[in-house]
Parts: structure tokens; sequence; C-alpha cells
């Protein structure tokens, strides 16, 4: 697998097939970061406010000036999640990393006082 063939092949299959899958891309990049095989920061972290809390969650794009696409993953498999469109004041940023709301999540929240302690 380490080949410059066998990643090429890969490359190809990733370009042309599993891309097609939905969510493919996302998923792998969650997965490449909580595996700390990615240096790379994919997704803004930060909270949502749904019904009366607030929850981690993944910005994905702004969609207008007032209004955002975010993701809201599941605890403790963070693989799952909703699709949210939401309003500008119903998110907040957060300076914590995709990899530590991760780890936070799939812990259920254990290690979120210091996370956002000088944020709520």
């Amino acid at each position: 697998a380490k080949t410059k063939t066998a990643k090429n092949l890969v490359t190809k299959l990733e370009d042309k097939i599993l891309s097609l899958i939905p969510g493919y891309s996302f998923m792998k990049g969650i997965n490449e970061n909580i595996f700390g095989t990615n240096d790379e920061e994919n997704l803004k972290v930060i909270l949502a406010r749904v019904d009366d809390g607030w929850q981690f969650a993944f910005l994905i794009e702004q969609i207008n000036e007032d209004h955002f696409t975010v993701f809201i993953p599941d605890a403790p498999n963070p693989m799952g999640g909703g699709v949210y469109f939401m309003e500008k004041e119903r998110i907040k940023e957060v300076p914590v990393s995709q990899r530590e709301a991760l780890q936070c999540i799939r812990k259920l929240g254990f290690g979120s006082a210091a996370l956002l302690k000088d944020v709520l």
C-alpha cells in the first residue's frame, strides 16, 4: 500500500468511484483527523445552538450573510449526525481544533470544561 503504484490506484479509486458516495470525502477527512493521519484542519469547529443547548458542530459553508450549513455529529460516534441550516445568531466560533472536538464527542463530553472554559 506504500508503493507509488498502490497510492496511484487508491487515488484513482477515490476520485472516480468512492467520491460519488454521499459523504465519503467528509467522513474520510474526519477519520484521518481522529486517527491523526491528516495534519490539515479541514473544517472549522463551532458551537451550534440546538433547542436550549450548544453542541459541537462543523461549519460546512456559508450560504449567505446570515445563514450557514453546519454538520452536527452524534456522540459517541461522530460518523453519524445531521446537516442543519442555521442562522448566524445560532452559531458561535470556538478556538478548538477539529481533532480536539472529535475526541471530546467520542468521550461523551469529557474534557469539554478545558476546551470551552473561556467560551461559555
